[in-house]
């Protein structure tokens, strides 16, 4: 139990890291990887239950890959990285800086 605990809080960590900030570094190449972060985290904060249901539904879509002999990733990457992009621009406004 604990252990599962663990590795709940260290993939939080990690989503609320990267949640936003790989499409803002992709889109702002001036930015860096700190303000890209503290942004992503400042937009888990502002937004908990729409980005732990977003959260669930990426683990969602990876244990289907994982269930389809990985097949089902083909097409469930992609999908994904075109929603985390649509959710960015949604959810950081533009030319904003973290808060």
């Amino acid at each position: 139990m604990i252990g599962s605990a663990c590795g709940a809080a260290i993939a939080f960590l990690v989503f609320a890291s990267s949640a936003v900030a790989i499409p803002m570094l992709l889109d702002r190449p001036s930015t860096n990887a700190f303000d890209a972060i503290l942004t992503s985290w400042n937009t888990v904060r502002h937004n908990p239950l729409p980005m732990l249901l977003w959260a669930g539904i990426l683990v969602a879509i990876v244990f289907a890959g994982f269930l389809t002999l990985y097949v089902g990733l083909v097409i469930g990457f992609p999908l994904a990285a075109h929603a985390t992009w649509h959710a960015y621009r949604d959810l950081v406004a533009k030319g904003s800086r973290p808060t």
